[in-house]
């Protein structure tokens, strides 16, 4: 359990070390260097990737396993469909 209590910790303080630097640059860098719309433009294309890259995601996991050879390299059949490979 030493492993997985020190993987834990890190990834926790890792995760407080990124709110720290987002709150940084949202609250105290962003409205020093942009302007207001500016700013707002920012959020709004942070947002609109954000829709985007969900929304680009809907079915992939079936389109992948239709026609793995477009996204993997090694790949094998097993059962009448197509699978990815681990190694």
């Amino acid at each position: 359990m030493g492993i997985v209590a020190r993987q834990a910790t890190l990834n926790t303080l890792l995760a407080y070390f990124g709110i720290g630097l987002g709150f940084v640059n949202v609250v105290l860098l962003y409205p020093r260097v942009l302007a207001a719309e500016e700013f707002g433009l920012t959020r709004l294309l942070v947002s609109i990737a954000t829709i985007a890259a969900q929304v680009a995601q809907l079915g992939a996991e079936n389109n992948c396993r239709s026609a793995p050879s477009c996204f993997c390299i090694r790949w094998y059949s097993c059962s009448a469909r197509w699978h990815w490979c681990s190694t």
